[in-house]
């Protein structure tokens, strides 16, 4: 086409480390271009390798791997009308660190950002490697809008894809085309592939309003009581759409039969159980979904009837094993009187947790976790016992969230049994019944609160003091004493148990926050917000 370029934007599946397969990946897609006429190929950030290669990215046989992978490129490329702009770790003069290369038949180069096309054209070529974050999207279309109407340039954003590790998230996959500002594609990793057509002959648009398509959406609202919950369909869709990819992908990159859940009858388990659920409605090579109940003496009837309701509307396997008297037999070999203290609750969790571990090397399968964020931040799990799995998809997701999106995902099974069994299982008491009667937000407080109290006082990092008085005017109805005991309960646990959070398993990142990224010691002094806190009058 006269005064037209078209760009291929691509985000093929790639295996980290496995050079030789993600090359034969970017020679598939060149094939793909040069048939559909393209005149660039674009591929993602380090998508030779992958972006998880740790300090494996300066080994020698990576290196030479590496080499060896952008010389049979540039040989591929001898022949063919199109130019690959692909970015690897490579060692030159003995730097070895991320580089941009342009590949077409004259030969290989490095380039930074820019590269001018045959018309004289720039064009802002972005090799990016990040992560399908909710509420960060508007935000990045936002910043290269602008970008591209200030350089008066066409702006190119690729991603990459599916592959990576997904220990940190689900890599987005974007492939962005703005030209002056429009933009003229926007699609994440549900396509390995787009074609832009671009008309670079086309006058500059230089007053064109476009901020109504491209808001920065990330103004703070301290009067929503729930700042961490969905604010639309289309935030709980992406948020289980990255759930089930990352989980699906954990699966199979294993090489796994299938998953293992431990059913409570709670919602944290719930949560994990439908979404394994939806995900192996979706793709048949799943796997087998096994669904465990441990009853133990304090285990409620209510718990016992909503997990057998739970696993028989979702059609898992399920596997019934009472631990009462195995945890009876196991404390008596220590010599324990029996009485309810913490080595008597511990003792119930990791027992669980063998069971769950032991049926998962029996069955080839991985274990999926069920403990969320806001029983991660404050150390609401055993060590060594229900803090421990392969893969907990929860890790990222506070109580309030799974509140909202676990009906959102029952309904969207289309299982009217399965809906009902969630609906009553979102209203029932969280507890772990390690003893009777154990009610969690009658001890730690209700997770409304604590959670509105890790939004402010940890994510945003305001002050003890700012957020207590945010809390007052959010949950006017709650004594102030009451409240000041939540605050004490949070700061007092929230850093004393950074020692679980050090040996956190591996979760799938759906925000911009999580707690591991603090990277706190062990002894951290919380002293400095206590005192805040006493000194609120």
């Amino acid at each position: 086409m006269t005064n037209h370029i078209k760009i291929m934007l691509s985000t093929p599946t790639i295996k980290v480390a496995n050079i030789d397969f993600n090359v034969q990946q970017i020679l598939n897609c060149i094939d793909s271009g040069v048939k559909s006429g393209a005149d660039y190929i674009v591929f993602g950030k380090n998508c030779l390798h992958g972006q998880a290669l740790g300090k494996m990215n300066s080994h020698k046989s990576i290196l030479q791997a590496i080499n060896n992978g952008i010389n049979k490129i540039k040989v591929y490329l001898v022949d063919k009308p199109c130019t690959v702009l692909v970015s690897s770790i490579y060692n030159y003069e003995n730097q070895i660190k991320s580089y941009n290369f342009v590949i077409n038949a004259q030969g290989c180069s490095f380039f930074d950002k820019f590269l001018t096309t045959k018309f004289g054209n720039k064009i802002h070529f972005h090799l990016d490697n990040s992560y399908a974050l909710i509420r960060t999207r508007k935000q990045k279309l936002h910043q290269l809008t602008q970008l591209s109407k200030k350089e008066k340039s066409i702006v190119v954003f690729t991603s990459t894809g599916l592959g990576e590790y997904t220990g940190r998230g689900v890599c987005s996959g974007d492939k962005i085309v703005i030209d002056n500002g429009i933009v003229l594609a926007d699609c994440g990793y549900e396509k390995e592939n787009i074609f832009v057509d671009i008309n670079i002959s086309r006058k500059h648009i230089n007053d064109v309003n476009l901020n109504h398509n491209c808001t920065d959406d990330t103004g703070i609202d301290d009067k929503n009581p729930l700042p961490f919950v969905p604010k639309d369909e289309r935030e709980r869709e992406n948020i289980l759409s990255t759930l089930q990819t990352a989980t699906y992908q954990r699966v199979k990159e294993t090489k796994s039969n299938g998953v293992i859940i431990g059913v409570s009858g709670g919602i944290d388990s719930a949560m994990a159980l439908v979404l394994a659920t939806s995900i192996q409605k979706k793709h048949a090579d799943f796997g087998k979904i096994y669904a465990v109940t441990m009853h133990a003496h304090a285990t409620s009837e209510l718990s016992k009837k909503n997990s057998k309701d739970l696993i028989q509307a979702c059609g898992a396997i399920h596997i019934d094993i009472p631990i009462t008297q195995s945890i009876k037999n196991h404390l008596q070999q220590l010599g324990h009187d029996g009485k309810h203290d913490l080595t008597y609750e511990n003792s119930h969790a990791r027992r669980r947790t063998s069971i769950l571990l032991d049926l998962a090397n029996m069955y080839g399968v991985i274990q999926l976790g069920t403990g969320d964020m806001s029983e991660i931040a404050l150390g609401w799990s055993t060590y060594g016992g229900d803090q421990l799995s392969h893969f907990n998809p929860n890790s990222n997701l506070t109580k309030t969230m799974i509140r909202d999106i676990l009906p959102y995902l029952a309904k969207s099974i289309n299982s009217s049994s399965l809906h009902k069994i969630i609906l009553k299982i979102v209203k029932a008491p969280v507890s772990p019944e390690l003893v009777e009667g154990q009610k969690t937000e009658t001890i730690l407080g209700p997770y409304m609160v604590l959670d509105y109290i890790l939004y402010h006082f940890i994510y945003q990092c305001q002050t003890v003091k700012h957020t207590f008085n945010l809390c007052r005017t959010v949950f006017a109805d709650i004594e102030i004493n009451d409240l000041k005991k939540y605050f004490n309960t949070f700061i007092t646990r929230f850093f004393a148990n950074q020692f679980k959070v050090k040996f956190s398993c591996d979760g799938v990142r759906i925000m911009d926050f999580d707690i591991s990224d603090l990277h706190l010691p062990t002894n951290f002094d919380s002293s400095i917000f206590l005192q805040e806190l006493q000194e609120i009058v």
